[in-house]
């Protein structure tokens, strides 16, 4: 290095700069001048915080704007997170009052243990740099995909850890919203299974109701959208997405094409198809609590008492959710226009309008007793909500969109109505049970009382056995161990036990029919609610409903082997089964339907026919959530695309039927 360049190296004031060694030499040798700008100047807290952290070279994940390694905290001697967001020379000019700064303030109050902690931070001049803890899991996404399904037990662990999280952060004075809560942005501690909140990068105080959109589009609520603003409910829906995932391991609205169908889906109130493939009705019933509108939906101190979470709880099925909570399209969409039911009060219907290329929607009432839709359409297009060229088409969605949600109303009415009258008769069916049992009590007394006769014992016993299980036989068996998988005591009692099939030639009541099971096989009426939930939850009402079913629908319906065979008999004779599949008979008097009738259309009339009108909002969700919009796009599916639909076991059936034209549909 020559004298001039040690003179001027000598000159410069070298206090909080950062220069490159190798660069200053390589430009002397060449005779150049040292530098040719003036070198950057490093924050105190820079030189604190590369200091005290040391960066290694491994890269522990990466984002669009984000790069995040491991590090050494040269102080504690402990592992954490260097995290490096990258910012413009605008922010790092202004880096005092620009938002990182505003909102590490905010993060930096945040201490709870379901929350990464925000250990440090500082800028340089290309990044936003903070020091969290090191989560050895990775997140929680990563981490699902690595162990594969996850434990039920675990699912109430990790949702309960994420709740008290919520719950601390929407406790603050203002609440603190995440507005970005995924699984990707959950963190897992492997060692212990323990999960945290992390990448608060977004989260914000709830001091206005309006706030910038911001988010993954998969797991933000609908009020995000609309403009009106939005509060803490947000992060519970996207909580519930979250619950999604770890239940089935897969992103929700996976099904959707791209950002626009989620987009659409989410305005319409149609849930991910993967909700339908989660089984344990609890957890359900949890999902959908935290999804439905934001003034239906649960907060955070709420959902912390939800029996799902409970870890000693056994659900017994009775929170099998009903999923008319959502919003329901009521039209196929037509000009840019679709409308859908968001629900009723007294003769009040509320409707939504949406136009999809705009992504925008309107709510509006329809009194059924005052409104017209002739005077409801030309409000609309007066105000301009509308354009004229659109008229007849606004004319005829209204007209329709009007008269399936009265029907729907008056379904849900006959509904409640068939309930209440199926909760009278499971009461006296109890009553008559139990005067039976009086009646066989008083019998056993009145052989007690008489003098030991070998002939009179015998027929006392007979009668007894008349009208009740063998016991002593089933209890024998359990005691005396069989390789088969039904023991010879039960294939005894199924042979012998079952009720004349007669009376189910004519159509029963699935409740009457549980019940008639759970008496012949010695069940308790629990284990008969149970059936009929399970039954009812399959859209099957009446013994007519459970004969449409194939037999490969029996297994289906999670009901145990030895329950089934008893139904089985007790329906078709001793030991005899319905129809495979396979071997259904063509059956030439189902209507053909053409190509391109609507889906909508479609399950109106056959819902009409096996006098399920009540079911048509579900079914219609479950394929409108598919995207299947015309019988021609449901016939063309191959056999493992009508098993991911979600459907009930008669609606697939039923529907399977009328399609291949194929069996019976009553």
């Amino acid at each position: 290095m020559n004298e001039k360049n040690i003179e001027e190296i000598k000159n410069i004031p070298f206090d909080n700069m950062v220069l490159d060694a190798e660069e200053v030499i390589a430009r002397s040798e060449k005779g150049l001048p040292v530098y040719t700008e003036q070198p950057v100047q490093v924050s105190s807290d820079e030189l604190r915080g590369t200091s005290r952290y040391k960066k290694l070279g491994i890269l522990l994940g990466e984002g669009g704007f984000k790069k995040v390694y491991k590090a050494v905290d040269q102080i504690e001697g402990k592992e954490v997170a260097w995290n490096e967001v990258k910012i413009s020379q605008n922010e790092y000019e202004n880096k005092e009052n620009n938002n990182f700064s505003k909102e590490i303030l905010l993060l930096k109050k945040i201490k709870h243990p379901s929350i990464l902690a925000i250990l440090d931070y500082w800028f340089s001049k290309d990044n936003f740099i903070f020091i969290t803890e090191i989560m050895s899991g990775g997140t929680l996404r990563e981490y699902i995909g690595k162990i594969g399904e996850v434990n039920i037990k675990i699912i109430k662990k990790w949702a309960k850890q994420i709740l008290e999280g919520l719950n601390y952060l929407h406790s603050q004075n203002p609440p603190v919203i995440h507005r970005d809560i995924k699984c990707e942005n959950i963190f897992v501690d492997s060692s212990n299974g323990e999960v945290k909140i992390g990448d608060l990068g977004v989260a914000k105080e709830r001091r206005l109701k309006r706030y910038t959109v911001v988010g993954t589009p998969q797991f933000m609520a609908r009020e995000m959208f609309e403009g009106d603003g939005y509060n803490e409910k947000v992060d519970i829906y996207a909580f519930g997405m979250c619950l999604i995932e770890m239940a089935t391991g897969g992103y929700p609205y996976k099904e959707c094409d791209d950002s626009t169908d989620v987009y659409r889906y989410i305005l319409q109130g149609v849930p991910p198809a993967a909700l339908y493939n989660i089984k344990d009705p609890c957890l359900k019933n949890l999902i959908l609590r935290c999804l439905v509108l934001e003034k239906d939906r649960l907060d955070a101190r709420t959902a912390l008492c939800h029996h799902f979470l409970d870890l000693s709880f056994e659900c017994s099925g009775d929170c099998i959710p009903k999923e008319s909570i959502l919003v329901k399209p009521l039209t196929e969409p037509g000009n840019d226009m679709e409308i859908s039911l968001l629900g009723y009060e007294g003769d009040v219907i509320t409707f939504q309008l949406f136009f999809m290329c705009e992504a925008k929607f309107i709510k509006f009432d329809y009194n059924i007793k005052e409104d017209t839709v002739k005077n409801l359409a030309r409000e609309m297009l007066e105000e301009n909500v509308v354009d004229y060229t659109k008229k007849d088409v606004l004319l005829n969605m209204l007209t329709r969109g009007v008269e399936r949600a009265i029907q729907r109303k008056e379904n849900e009415s006959k509904e409640v109505e068939f309930q209440m009258q199926m909760n009278v008769n499971s009461v006296e069916l109890e009553l008559s049970n139990l005067k039976v049992i009086d009646e066989e009590s008083s019998l056993i007394e009145d052989s007690l009382k008489m003098p030991c006769n070998i002939k009179d014992s015998v027929d006392v016993t007979n009668k007894l056995i008349s009208s009740d299980l063998l016991v002593d036989e089933v209890i024998a068996a359990k005691e005396t161990p069989s390789s088969q998988n039904v023991s010879t005591a039960e294939e005894l009692t199924c042979k012998t036990m079952v009720y004349p099939n007669k009376k189910y030639e004519v159509n029963v009541f699935i409740e009457e029919f549980a019940s008639d099971v759970a008496e012949i096989t010695r069940r308790s009426q629990e284990s008969a609610n149970n059936w009929i939930k399970i039954l009812r939850s399959n859209d099957i009402f009446n013994t007519t409903d459970l004969k449409v079913l194939v037999d490969e629908d029996w297994d289906k319906l999670g009901l145990s082997v030895f329950i089934t065979r008893a139904m089985k008999n007790m329906l078709y004779g001793l030991d005899q089964h319905p129809l495979k599949e396979k071997h259904l008979p063509d059956n030439a008097n189902i209507k053909l339907y053409d190509a391109d009738v609507t889906i909508c259309d479609f399950l109106k009339e056959i819902t009409e026919m096996c006098n399920k009108k009540e079911c048509l909002s579900v079914w219609e969700n479950k394929l409108l959530a598919q995207d299947i919009r015309t019988v021609e796009e449901l016939k063309s599916l191959h056999q493992e695309d009508w098993d991911r639909l979600g459907l009930s076991i008669f609606s697939y059936r039923v529907m399977k039927n009328i399609i291949f034209r194929k069996g019976k549909i009553m």
